[in-house]
């Protein structure tokens, strides 16, 4: 049964259409009722996330499969098909599933090796899991493919080192002070930038944010997010003192923070080190402040040096997460070409059992009791036997891509598709 692949994701679609697509547990839900009704997909898995939406599923047919997931995006999302058609991509079998593997190794994200996504590939397939929705099949190709995720990012380095100015400005600070959930921020400036920051810092467990910007209404949208404090624009200098970290996102043209600005407020700090980030182009903070003993100031063109650093890094520990894909996923097709050969084995078996028990009840009257349980048990060996060898063979076949072949011979030999010698 094929396994398919419909999906949509940041680079085939800008975020205004990726918003339509995106699953949330209602929706996700009207389409496992969907699902359970449809006689030609048998399991499915959503991944929904702000980069992408994914349906891998397994169907009778794969026209018929992905031309019905088309039917049921369009159905859930009352959106016209026409619409979003161009927007996604379709895969089947071994390039769908190198698809799932690349993505739970980080290495289809808009950040090479994110290490976000793998977890949500798990929420994803536990969802799905919970709504009847998976079976034998998807149950082991997801299973496989968080295994290879974890093996990527503990086998590599993939996932070290900081691939945006706002991540490494995030980065530095844990350099400098060892636990940042115990430091006090001031976030200045809440455009893309400065937003960007404040969720990294977020994710990093730091609690206590202040946020200053000069439109109010979109600080205190940021400061709402967080959970922050919003200071007031004209008079964020005066918190100066009272934090561990300042990071400016400001797009003003004369600098916010001047020698004489930070000298002033902070008489009285003591040797407390201040962090300084000065994303703002032009600078928000005087160069010049970095020789004050106690504070470290950087700005976007040391940041900028880090990103550069870290993401030709990652690029070479690509390399070695394919590699471990390729393994992984072997395992997997091969347990796939395996399974292919089930149904045949068993009617051979049925076949050759149907044969043995036939010729032994032509004996049954010429053989007294002892007689005949020694008969049933030495036929039963040989039937046995006679399979082991065909079926270690068919399935190394298989396992080599020529199950399809030696399928239908098999089936061809022994007529098993004969009727008249059922």
């Amino acid at each position: 049964m094929p396994i398919l692949l419909l999906g949509q994701n940041h680079r085939t679609a800008p975020v205004e259409l990726r918003e339509r697509l995106a699953f949330d547990e209602e929706k996700t839900s009207v389409l496992a009722k969907c699902l359970k009704q449809d006689p030609t997909i048998s399991e499915a898995v959503v991944v929904s996330t702000c980069n992408r939406m994914e349906i891998y599923a397994v169907a009778d047919d794969a026209e018929r499969g992905v031309a019905r997931l088309e039917e049921l995006l369009e159905q859930v999302h009352e959106v016209p098909l026409e619409r979003i058609a161009g927007s996604l991509y379709r895969e089947t079998d071994d390039e769908a599933l190198r698809h799932l593997f690349r993505v739970a190794s980080g290495l289809d994200s808009m950040v090479l090796g994110e290490g976000q996504i793998l977890s949500q590939v798990k929420a994803g397939y536990a969802s799905s899991r919970d709504l009847g929705l998976t079976r034998e099949i998807l149950h082991r190709t997801f299973n496989q493919a968080t295994a290879c995720g974890k093996k990527v990012r503990t086998d590599t380095k993939i996932g070290e080192g900081a691939v945006s100015v706002a991540f490494a400005a995030v980065e530095l600070a844990k350099k400098i002070f060892q636990d940042l959930t115990k430091e006090k921020v001031l976030l200045i400036g809440a455009g893309a930038t400065g937003t960007k920051v404040a969720h990294h810092l977020k994710v990093f467990g730091v609690e206590d944010v202040l946020v200053s910007n000069r439109t109010l209404e979109r600080g205190r949208s940021l400061a709402d997010c967080l959970g922050a404090t919003l200071v007031p624009w004209e008079n964020y200098g005066a918190y100066l003192n009272e934090v561990a970290i300042v990071v400016t996102a400001a797009s003003v043209q004369r600098p916010l923070f001047t020698m004489e600005t930070v000298q002033r407020a902070l008489e009285g700090r003591g040797r407390r080190p201040l962090f300084l980030i000065d994303l703002g182009v032009p600078r928000n903070i005087d160069p010049a402040i970095s020789k004050k003993a106690g504070i470290f100031l950087y700005n976007v063109d040391h940041l900028e040096g880090i990103v550069a650093e870290s993401s030709a890094k990652r690029r070479g520990e690509a390399e070695k997460a394919e590699e471990i894909i390729d393994e992984q996923l072997c395992q997997l097709l091969e347990w796939l070409a395996s399974r292919s050969m089930t149904p045949t084995l068993k009617q051979l078996r049925q076949r050759l059992e149907e044969i043995r028990a036939n010729e032994v009840a032509l004996a049954r009257n010429r053989l007294d009791e002892k007689s005949l349980a020694e008969l049933e048990r030495v036929s039963h060996r040989i039937v046995n036997k006679i399979l082991h060898t065909p079926t270690v063979r068919m399935k190394d076949q298989a396992a080599k891509g020529e199950g399809a072949s030696i399928i239908q011979h098999v089936r061809h030999l022994f007529g098993l598709d004969d009727k008249s010698l059922r």
